[in-house]
């Protein structure tokens, strides 16, 4: 039997760290991004409730079902292994006070590992990893929630809810407390009275559902990559946006009482090919498609103005996490040691961290200094090169299969390849640096290092 204790002083009491982890969304918080777990039946805390996982050890999927017990708000609850991949598993969670604003977190595991499993020497290693992910991560969560929004208890209609972002901004906002109402893609003919409906093609999104809501947080639209970009791929990426953008601001305009808040995703595309300028939110557009594209899906946002609704513009730089995104398509080349630079290496890529990039939508939706367009990157962007060499560093693996601007262009389409990979743009945070924003992970190696794990 091996015991492991994972300790963590908090900046908040014990009862609203304990009511953090009873809310939904938070073991989707907690899951770290580089463990393969699939939740099949989410953890409810209450005893004697059941969870079920499928979690990945190596290739082999493994399902685990654990139960809840000893359930002492606020102070604890245990969760024991019923069945699953070890011998045995009991995981104890402890809040206690330290002072009326601070406490700790304990996380107590005993368990033993059966002899076909990995050593107990290996468990324990992928644990301290694991721990120290969630821990960071907790601490982290209830900063943002101290500092934006704490005790509103919100309402907010999300789009694109079932999206890397979308998912991972519920469960943010859920576990702060709040309510989230996800908007679906559907036909008008096919939704209910008060469905919370969003139809792109037809142009219509329900006003009943979005009546006397603190927020909408727009985020659905056609993904940019995938499909070259034939003349069919490029409309349906500026109609997804400007269609839904424009049904949503009409839904707005129907409500007697309006959102207060409408926090839309957009990109730095609005930029262009930036060259070496450093770029803030005062700049002009850039020319290209990309920058056609956020300048239609931002105007369309002109109507919610007359309404008095505080609009925010999210212009979202590369986003990082091993959960999905580029960067999960690139770590298995890089992993393979077949890494490195693509093109000349010299185009800029402004970078953030998921999480950075949750934080600035929490802070859109309550601090009403935040309006217009917003730089959603880090505070220090890379050349592409750098990029590579930083994430080949980190993986341990070199970093000199390079892929030449040629056959990314055969690839992707001349007109992708040079917007998405072969060129960029050096963009700053500049409205959040003015606001002294506080950033989770303001270097690349540090971003990458938290989301694999190493």
């Amino acid at each position: 039997m091996t015991r492991l204790l994972f300790e963590t002083e908090l900046p908040v009491p014990a009862a609203e760290a304990f009511a953090w982890h009873v809310r939904p969304g938070a073991f989707g918080r907690l899951s770290p991004p580089f463990s393969d777990t699939e939740i099949v039946v989410p953890p409810v805390v209450e005893e004697g409730r059941e969870a079920k996982f499928v979690i990945k050890l190596g290739p082999v999927p493994v399902p685990w079902v654990a139960v809840h017990q000893d359930v002492e708000p606020p102070h604890r609850f245990v969760d024991v292994q019923k069945s699953g991949p070890f011998t045995s598993w009991r995981h104890e969670h402890r809040f206690a006070p330290l002072t009326a604003e601070t406490s700790t977190l304990s996380d107590d595991i005993t368990f033993e590992a059966p002899l076909s499993f990995a050593s107990a020497g290996a468990v324990k290693g992928m644990l301290e990893q694991m721990f120290a992910y969630r821990h960071a991560l907790f601490v982290d969560d209830l900063r943002a929630h101290r500092a934006w929004g704490f005790g509103r208890q919100a309402e907010v209609a999300i789009t694109g809810a079932s999206g890397l972002i979308g998912r991972a901004l519920s469960a943010l906002l859920t576990t702060g407390g709040h309510t989230v109402v996800p908007v679906a893609r559907k036909a008008q003919d096919e939704a209910g009275a008060d469905a919370a409906v969003l139809d792109v093609e037809g142009g219509w999104a329900n006003p009943r559902a979005l009546e006397g809501r603190h927020a909408v947080v727009h985020l659905a639209g056609e993904s940019v990559f995938g499909d070259r970009w034939s003349a069919d791929k490029k409309r349906r990426i500026l109609e997804s946006r400007v269609r839904g953008t424009r049904a949503l601001v009409e839904a707005c305009q129907a409500c007697a009482a309006p959102p207060k808040v409408f926090v839309c995703a957009s990109a730095i595309g609005w930029y262009g090919d930036g060259g070496d300028a450093d770029l803030d939110e005062q700049a002009p557009r850039g020319d290209g498609f990309l920058a056609d594209v956020v300048e239609a899906w931002e105007g369309a946002l002109d109507g919610l103005r007359a309404l008095g609704t505080r609009v925010v513009m999210v212009r979202t730089g590369v986003v990082l996490t091993a959960a999905g995104g580029a960067l999960k398509k690139q770590l298995p080349l890089f992993k393979a040691g077949l890494g490195g630079k693509v093109g000349s290496g010299q185009q800029w890529q402004s970078v953030i961290g998921l999480d950075d990039v949750l934080d600035i939508y929490l802070r859109a939706l309550f601090d009403e200094q935040l309006s217009g367009p917003v730089n959603a990157v880090g505070p220090e962007p890379v050349r592409q090169h750098e990029f590579a060499e930083t994430l080949a560093r980190v993986l341990g693996r070199p970093a000199i299969t390079p892929a030449p601007g040629f056959a990314v262009r055969a690839a992707l389409g001349k007109e992708q390849a040079d917007a998405l990979v072969l060129t960029g743009a050096k963009v700053r945070p500049g409205v959040l640096e003015g606001l002294g924003h506080r950033f989770r992970h303001r270097t690349l190696e540090d971003m990458l290092r938290f989301t694999l794990g190493r």
